[in-house]
């Protein structure tokens, strides 16, 4: 994977570790970009290597995105719901983002400002190389702040693929082994903060007024102010702290590729596929409906 975080004006973003509760202090920490190598550093890892995942909410239904848990892609046949194991730490990528606002005083000092966040653009992208195939379409990219959240996938939906279909055959593969999955031919959606089905797809112009944030002037109490309108929520920095961005890219397993399409993937197409995720994140003074 490749990645970028962008972030404009007089924003700064650090990272670090998803464990880690607290906002580095050092200036240095802090740049206008974080690149691949940057999260790389941050996670004490050389290369990122995914594996395809499922999660919890494949057979829960309503399920708050925190609560979800990433399980490695179940075997057909092979293993009940009971029994899919918790996937490996390095099959997907977790960690913090840090954005403050500064400005600097008349004596050169840095003082932090407070700003509403949003997201102004995004993108996940194919990098593979012949005869390698895109597998853009299972990237998921989670965004979670203290009080919202969003999952954002490529094309369609980011629902579950569940039932389990991996013959691409209608119905539960094997109900026995699977009967917590619902009816047949019934996605199982995400559910965030809270609520069921609260995600975006990048290449649906349709959707872009509820993704990304406009910047604008302000009205009414905003009256001169640059503030930010719509769009997700990525919280707001203050006086006194960063802002906190929990980031998760994983690989979706229910995702379906080939011709038939199905949740098992050919190894000789998909196993070393490269891909890219990026982003920016947008300020203003305050947060405004669109």
């Amino acid at each position: 994977m490749g990645t970028s975080i962008g972030v404009d004006r007089n924003l700064e973003v650090a990272v670090t570790a998803a464990d880690v509760d607290t906002a580095p202090t050092e200036d240095s920490a802090y740049k206008s970009q974080i690149g691949t190598n940057d999260i790389l550093t941050a996670l004490t890892r050389t290369k990122f290597e995914f594996e395809p995942l499922t999660t919890n909410a494949a057979y829960t239904k309503d399920v708050a995105l925190g609560s979800i848990k990433f399980k490695s892609n179940p075997i057909q046949y092979k293993t009940a719901t009971n029994d899919w194991i918790d996937a490996k730490a390095k099959a997907y990528v977790s960690y913090n983002l840090w954005v403050r606002a500064t400005e600097k005083n008349a004596d050169g000092d840095i003082n932090l400002v407070a700003k509403s966040l949003g997201l102004i653009d995004a993108k996940i992208a194919n990098q593979s190389v012949s005869p390698k195939e895109d597998i853009s379409d299972a990237v998921r990219l989670s965004l979670e702040t203290a009080d919202d959240s969003a999952i954002i996938a490529n094309v369609g939906s980011t629902n579950l693929y569940g039932p389990l279909d991996l013959d691409d055959v209608p119905g539960n593969d094997k109900a026995h082994y699977y009967s917590e999955i619902e009816s047949a031919g019934e996605d199982l959606v995400y559910g965030i903060s809270g609520a069921v089905g609260i995600s975006y797809n990048l290449n649906e112009a349709a959707d872009k007024t509820a993704l990304y944030c406009v910047e604008a002037q302000g009205t009414g109490d905003n009256v001169g102010e640059y503030v930010v309108k719509g769009g997700i929520n990525l919280g707001a920095t203050t006086t006194t702290a960063a802002a906190k961005i929990k980031v998760t890219i994983w690989l979706e397993g229910w995702q379906k590729f080939g011709d038939p399409a199905a949740a098992v993937w050919d190894v000789t197409k998909y196993a070393g596929a490269k891909f890219f995720v990026g982003f920016e994140i947008g300020s203003g003074y305050a947060r405004e409906a669109a």
